[in-house]
């Protein structure tokens, strides 16, 4: 297994270390025990003895996205719609003087194949540590990453929902100069 940051003759950290070991938050067992303790007062005070309630409104607080996460994905996501919305429509109907021809947006299709790619590794990774933390398997460990630098499955989605609006935005153009019957700026 990997070490991250490790020093050989690291005084402070092992005065850190021998600090965290003196602390009760730094063994299972106490903390387990800290947990059922804090959960019992929470049952008695506020739930009449109910822990089962107490423990569901207590791990309540654990969302899985962020607001801003949330908010970007969601925008994002509605401008990918209508940027799909806008480029069915443009192939939908021909140009004005009657002359479409298809092979010449087809032309353009190869250099955005690498970009669709790109954004469908990013889905599928995001897809797939979502997976592995549902089922609790330690992918990191796994991948030998390191813990300290690590992305959620949200972070990376909100990456590639921002590369499909960029790309969409960029592939509407030769779609729309090819279905107007501007044929000088598509390629041949």
């Amino acid at each position: 297994m990997k070490t991250f940051f490790i020093l050989k003759d690291n005084v402070l950290d092992k005065k850190l270390a021998l600090y965290i070991e003196q602390k009760s938050f730094s063994h299972r067992k106490k903390v387990s025990e800290l947990i059922q303790k804090f959960v019992k007062f929470y049952a008695k005070h506020f739930t009449k003895n109910n822990t089962k309630r107490a423990q569901n409104i207590l791990e309540n607080h654990h969302h899985d996205i962020r607001r801003k996460d949330a908010v970007l994905i969601s925008s994002f996501s509605g401008a990918n719609l209508m940027l799909l919305l806008i480029t069915i429509f443009l192939l939908a109907i021909p140009a004005s003087d009657g002359s479409y021809e298809a092979e010449r947006i087809y032309s353009s299709f190869p250099s955005f194949r690498l970009t669709f790619m790109m954004i469908f590794l990013m889905v599928g990774t995001a897809t797939v540590i979502k997976i592995f933390k549902m089922f609790k398997v330690n992918y990191l460990f796994i991948f030998e990453l390191d813990p300290n630098y690590k992305l959620t499955h949200v972070q990376i989605f909100r990456v590639s929902i921002t590369c499909a609006t960029r790309t969409l935005s960029l592939f509407r153009s030769p779609v729309y100069f090819c279905s107007s019957g501007s044929f000088a700026l598509c390629a041949k």
